[in-house]
């Protein structure tokens, strides 16, 4: 049986290219004491053989399941919960890569702060010629940064594991679908549990023509719909749901404008 202090949870869907570079960097990791939870969301590709081989090869890292229909990211990062062994619950996407220290970092953060229940990283953003960009993220969030934006990125974030199970994982009905990362953390303050991140980019976030493409009017307007639940678990006031119209007015701009805003907001 494995026995490990940190689960990383890995759903994955039709990432063939990038699959193996992101669990190279989790081999890679200087803190060994950790399992890796595989769950191919049904991919048209060649990510579930690519994952299966490397399940082959660390049978005694990696463990691999996979869904006959296609459930979405929260479904599957659900799976992975529900069988996680650790006492801490790394994300990791497929498509993206992070730093070797990353599990370290993040788990003598939580080991040193009793108080803190998760925590995330700044990110490096990369496409195919090279890193471009930084995001470095607020240490210290507070329940009212979370209607201007959501101050955590999932997929950098290390949680207690008690935490999670407490507030039931990822909620999986369609109208979370776009939005169950931010919704999880909203859910988490509202339970009192509370995140920090750590400033310096431990993680590296890959953008490509897909990623741009994920960004949809519809899930812009399925984020000013989430304001007011947003608001009422947080118990803020009513008119802060206003901050939800920023995220539309910046999804009416041509794609050639977002991009070039996108940039210019992150860029080095």
């Amino acid at each position: 049986m494995i026995k490990a202090k940190i689960s990383i949870i890995m759903s994955t869907y039709s990432c063939s290219p990038f699959l193996s570079d992101s669990i190279d960097s989790i081999l890679n990791q200087t803190l060994p004491d950790w399992e890796l939870l595989l769950c191919d969301d049904c991919s048209e590709d060649d990510t579930y053989t690519i994952a299966k081989g490397y399940k082959e090869r660390y049978p005694e890292k990696i463990r691999l399941m996979r869904l006959r229909k296609n459930c979405k990211q929260a479904a599957a990062r659900n799976k992975c919960i529900e069988r996680a062994r650790g006492k801490y619950i790394a994300i990791m996407d497929g498509d993206d890569t992070c730093d070797p220290k990353r599990l370290e970092r993040e788990y003598m953060f939580l080991e040193s702060h009793p108080e803190i229940d998760f925590v995330g990283t700044g990110m490096n953003i990369f496409d195919e010629n090279g890193v471009w960009g930084k995001s470095i993220p607020k240490e210290s969030p507070v329940a009212k940064d979370f209607v201007r934006g959501t101050p955590f990125c999932a997929a950098t974030c290390m949680f207690r594991k008690t935490a999670l199970d407490s507030v039931g994982g990822y909620r999986e009905e369609k109208k979370y679908w776009r939005i169950e990362d931010v919704d999880l953390f909203v859910r988490l303050y509202a339970a009192g549990f509370k995140g920090r991140n750590i400033p310096e980019p431990l993680y590296n976030y890959r953008e490509y023509e897909d990623t741009i493409e994920r960004r949809t009017f519809a899930g812009r307007i399925q984020r000013m719909i989430y304001m007011w639940e947003c608001v009422e678990h947080l118990g803020l006031p009513v008119w802060m749901v206003i901050f939800g119209v920023r995220s539309l007015l910046v999804g009416l701009l041509p794609r050639r404008g977002y991009i070039v805003l996108h940039r210019w907001k992150y860029g080095k």
